[in-house]
């Protein structure tokens, strides 16, 4: 009876299918949890299995049903092993961008629980602003006052001031950088002045 089984099985695929399906698919399912994922595991691996069945050269290797049994739980269980480290990695990048976020959350709150309006309207910030800007050379106060009072965009200035964009951008990474650490004590609150 198994070796007819076994002839059926290995010269027909719907016999196969059918002869393994349901039993492959509960074991996968029993470790994927995901019914769709788990129907195409399984279908991938007796697909394959069926083709290594067609191949000449293989088929010293399968020649009983418990060799066929041994091979597709092999391929199941690896396949299923790959689907699973793969979730891993997308399970663990999703709680590490979680983890980015709420960082970030819990620094926009504390900054904005130090926010003091009335320091931001100080004429402290003021004074340091523009103490700061005058020791600037003159090119980067120029850059940085074109770009944070007038508005203009870095093509612009650069037109304007005759330079490249990258120019531009050197400039006012050096002016914000000199604010910044003029304004290290102050710098909840500024940013309140350099986004309006």
């Amino acid at each position: 009876m198994e070796d007819y089984l076994y002839i059926n099985i290995t010269h027909n695929f719907h016999e196969l299918y059918t002869h393994y399906y349901q039993r492959a698919w509960k074991f996968t399912k029993s470790y994927i949890h995901d019914s769709a994922d788990a129907e195409d595991i399984v279908s991938e691996e007796l697909i394959k299995l069926w083709e290594l069945l067609q191949d000449p050269q293989k088929k010293q290797i399968k020649n009983t049903l418990k060799d066929l049994d041994l091979m597709l739980l092999c391929m199941l269980k690896n396949k299923a092993l790959d689907y699973l480290r793969h979730q891993k990695v997308k399970a663990d990048a999703e709680i590490t961008m979680a983890e980015i976020g709420q960082r970030e959350l819990y620094s926009r709150i504390s900054s904005l629980q130090a926010c003091d309006p009335e320091i931001v309207l100080s004429h402290d910030i003021e004074r340091i602003v523009k103490q700061t800007l005058d020791t600037m050379p003159l090119i980067t106060r120029r850059v940085f006052e074109l770009s944070r009072y007038k508005e203009k965009k870095n093509k612009e200035i650069a037109i304007e001031l005759n330079m490249s964009v990258k120019n531009v951008e050197h400039h006012t990474t050096k002016a914000l950088k000199t604010l910044r650490a003029a304004l290290k004590d102050y710098l909840p609150s500024c940013l309140f002045l350099f986004l309006f």
